[in-house]
């Protein structure tokens, strides 16, 4: 989904702008520190709305900035097309460089987490059976799609770091939302067909 698709959706430009300062502000505090622990400077790409952040010649990094505290729940979820892009980057990249990885990182106000993509880790994690279709609509638009449901018990805590969270995202936050943007009972295909 491109930039101009996704701001059709949003009912307060502050919100996005606030998302979006948050996630960049992240990026830029946690970029020396994954350079520091993986021992390899690390490029961006250069849309904000790319699938995976950050790239070298060993590995890509996507870096998820979080409101909530890493003990809130059970799980942390991401997208399921950036686990889909990262399984496609390395199929790629190990065709040439065998110890090729993508590392998930997760910026809690606890402290930076990662979780590395791979088939052992993502069957451990609970494999296919961890997707499941969730989202929210407090950023002012749905965001509903199928997310994988990381444990985060299987993330690897490498620095204290608080992440950054701009006010307004908590503001948002606090904001009512809605479980599902299909009605509980409701089947989806009969709603498509209105």
């Amino acid at each position: 989904m491109n930039k101009t698709f996704k701001r059709q959706y949003y009912t307060d430009p502050e919100v996005e702008e606030a998302f979006v300062d948050m996630g960049m502000k992240n990026e830029n505090l946690f970029r020396p520190i994954l350079e520091t622990y993986f021992n390899a400077p690390l490029k961006r790409f250069n849309d904000n709305y790319s699938v995976l952040d950050f790239y070298s010649y060993k590995f890509r990094v996507e870096l998820k900035s979080r409101t909530n505290s890493i003990w809130d729940y059970d799980t942390t979820y991401i997208g399921n097309n950036k686990v889909v892009k990262a399984f496609e980057k390395l199929r790629e990249k190990r065709k040439t460089n065998p110890k090729y990885k993508c590392w998930f990182a997760f910026a809690f106000p606890e402290g930076l987490y990662l979780w590395e993509v791979n088939e052992e880790n993502y069957e451990k994690n609970g494999g296919d059976a961890a997707i499941e279709y969730k989202g929210t609509d407090a950023r002012g638009w749905d965001d509903y799609k199928d997310h994988l449901l990381i444990k985060v018990e299987n993330l690897i805590k490498i620095d204290n770091t608080p992440c950054y969270i701009n006010p307004k995202c908590l503001e948002v936050k606090k904001k009512p939302v809605k479980k599902s943007a299909v009605p509980e009972g409701v089947c989806f295909l009969t709603l498509m067909k209105k």
